[in-house]
């Protein structure tokens, strides 16, 4: 979630969900292709504390990645591993959905998506793909 002020990003609120120690049955039978686990990807049960001191390294490394370069190797990492870019896609601007297909991430970081009436970049919000599960931006 972001905080915008006259479209200038005063805070972000970023949370994540992460499977643990499910194994591949453990999922229901939709979810199996796409669903895993730290344990099932690794071979080895890693703990809720071992695992968040991981992700605060992590963003902490991207922290400084970003005051030292700037955002724009941050931008070129998430558009390498980026599985929304491309994809039919929509996105609730408030009670207004945009729909059409994720392009570009921005110099600023908003997603830009091409509609039947242009473009349009959007700041933050739920971004789903047409006919998948969600993603979030």
């Amino acid at each position: 979630e972001a905080r915008a002020v006259s479209e200038q990003i005063q805070t972000v609120v970023v949370g994540i969900g992460v499977n643990l120690l499910q194994r591949p049955e453990d999922f229901p039978g939709g979810l199996r292709p796409a669903a895993t686990s730290v344990a099932a990807a690794t071979g080895r049960w890693v703990g809720k504390a071992e695992l968040a001191a991981r992700i605060l390294d992590e963003l902490d490394a991207g922290h400084r990645l970003l005051g030292r370069d700037g955002f724009a190797p941050v931008a070129e990492a998430w558009k390498q591993r980026s599985s929304t870019l491309g994809k039919r896609v929509r996105v609730m601007r408030g009670d207004v959905p945009v729909e059409g297909v994720a392009k570009d991430l921005a110099a600023d970081g908003s997603l830009v998506i091409e509609t039947l009436a242009g473009s349009v970049r959007v700041h933050a919000g739920e971004v789903k793909e047409i006919g998948r599960t969600e993603c979030f931006l």
